[in-house]
């Protein structure tokens, strides 16, 4: 009695037998009080966790009925969901209005606890009972999504990161080499206006690099024709609406049908695989870890976290290829003209993007993902775009664009011919 008295002891106490996690038993926490908020759940373990051999998921509801049938209609999924079928699989749902005791045990099984909602916290702190990911994707933080998407990864246990880590060397480098062979200069492409200009362009005298929602326009692909896609966003690319789910259909189909190589975040590499084991041989996951802008990923594969695809696969993967680099569809941000857009930190390419109302269904996926001062991420943007820039001229690559932009850092070096 004495040590439930006492949070700070019975912790101490609890953590003199050290045990390794079990990556395939895990318990949501808190307790669902609403059907809605629990199926949401469900909706979203069928996209981030489709392989459950051997995997226990449970789930604990109180305050109303639950019954199978009514879960698994489809008029209850969510509006803002991808279109896959619902996966019940390993999953067990308990009416318990506490469930300390349920937690209490999970210390002893070592199971993994998913905090869905960071707003209710615990007498005692959750990380006394065991590894903690939050999964709140209500919150800003982006670990939510990073740690939603690594599921995949976290179920096939630690070892599983070094086998994938080397396929996916060895399969970049026989790309990138090849590349290296053939080309001279590298066309790297965003996602501003000025994309348009692709339209008028030929680009096969060298290496082409596309990212994220461009892949929805066929005619445009057709013209880069790609030798590598990046999909570097947890959230856009590798989400569970259907914004992402549609990027992922498309995405998809151009690779089987042209044989591109796809490059994704490493953490997101087995989450793809189980879903679509036949990209095997055109998959590339590229751990993060590096501790300084990586301009040669042959030399050493990781990449440093930043702001966005741009610097962490998208201008260092160019770098790798050639000394030369040609960008467009990097316009920055016009602040006479766009002073009063705080949805987005930059205007897209309308044509290579999907409607509005499909790309609403991101937004209300994941509530909350731009509640910050797009201002301020234009001003870090902008200074770790000099940053990047700046390096790479310093070590000897020529980097210019196809078209004006306000990035600070492309001042002077648009193209006109």
């Amino acid at each position: 009695m004495m040590l439930l008295k006492n949070p700070k002891t019975y912790i101490k106490h609890l953590k003199i037998f050290p045990t390794p996690t079990n990556y395939n038993k895990y318990i949501f926490y808190p307790v669902f009080t609403t059907q809605k908020e629990l199926i949401d759940q469900l909706y979203r373990l069928t996209w981030y966790l489709p392989k459950r051999n051997g995997v226990t998921i449970t789930m604990y509801y109180f305050g109303f009925e639950l019954s199978n049938n009514s879960i698994i209609s489809e008029k209850l999924r969510p509006e803002y969901m991808h279109t896959k079928p619902l996966n019940m699989v390993g999953i067990r749902f308990k009416k318990k209005e506490h469930i300390f005791l349920m937690l209490l045990r999970n210390i002893f099984t070592h199971g993994i606890i998913l905090k869905w909602r960071m707003r209710q916290k615990p007498i005692i702190p959750l990380r006394a009972f065991g590894k903690i990911l939050v999964v709140d994707h209500t919150i800003k933080a982006y670990k939510s999504d990073i740690n939603y998407v690594s599921l995949s990864m976290q179920s096939q246990g630690p070892s599983a990161l070094n086998e994938i880590q080397k396929l996916s060397k060895n399969i970049f480098e026989k790309k990138v080499l090849d590349l290296k062979d053939k080309y001279k200069k590298t066309y790297i492409f965003g996602r501003g206006p000025s994309l348009e200009k692709s339209l008028l362009l030929d680009f096969s005298d060298g290496a082409r690099i596309v990212c994220n929602q461009i892949v929805n326009n066929y005619d445009l692909m057709n013209i880069i024709n790609p030798d590598i896609i990046i999909a570097g966003d947890h959230c856009w690319n590798m989400g569970c609406s259907k914004l992402s789910d549609y990027f992922r259909r498309d995405t998809i189909s151009w690779i089987k049908d042209k044989d591109t190589l796809l490059v994704l975040p490493i953490d997101s590499y087995q989450l793809i695989i189980n879903h679509f084991p036949e990209l095997q041989k055109n998959l590339v996951g590229i751990p993060y870890g590096a501790e300084s802008h990586n301009f040669n990923l042959l030399n050493k594969f990781n990449t440093m976290g930043s702001l966005g695809v741009f610097f962490e696969f998208l201008f260092p993967l160019a770098c790798t290829i050639s000394n030369e680099i040609l960008m467009l569809g990097f316009d920055g941000y016009n602040k006479n003209k766009e002073q009063n857009n705080n949805k987005v930190p930059f205007t897209h390419y309308k044509p290579a993007e999907y409607s509005d109302e499909i790309v609403a269904t991101l937004h209300d996926s994941r509530p909350g993902y731009y509640d910050r001062s797009m201002n301020e991420f234009r001003l870090n943007y902008d200074n770790m775009f000099i940053e990047i820039i700046n390096a790479a001229i310093k070590n000897n690559i020529k980097v210019n664009t196809l078209a004006p932009s306000y990035h600070t850092a492309l001042n002077g070096r648009y193209i006109h011919d």
